[in-house]
């Protein structure tokens, strides 16, 4: 079984980290890194430097992984209930 207790005090040290930012464990670096923004700003910032075209891309992709999920010209609404993990796996797929 899982150790929470430890998983706990790992967490705890990684938000002292961030909140620090002075570890070189490069597990604490990549967890700086990527709490540094939240996903909304992360995009937004992604949106607003990358090459249109990149944008275009990306957005196709993930219109692509949704579309089929609702049709309005048929009458179909879809509403989907996911994890943040199996959200993150869907966009991993990308």
């Amino acid at each position: 079984g899982q150790d929470w207790g430890s998983a706990l005090s790992n967490l705890r040290s990684r938000i002292d980290d961030v909140e620090s930012g002075v570890s070189s464990k490069p597990s604490n670096a990549l967890f700086r890194i990527m709490t540094r923004e939240t996903p909304n700003q992360a995009i937004g910032s992604f949106v607003n430097s990358a090459d249109p075209q990149v944008v275009a891309a990306m957005s196709g992709a993930v219109g692509s992984l949704l579309g089929g999920l609702s049709n309005p010209v048929m009458g179909v609404e879809t509403i989907v209930k996911a994890s943040g993990e199996k959200l993150a796996n869907l966009c991993f797929q990308l």
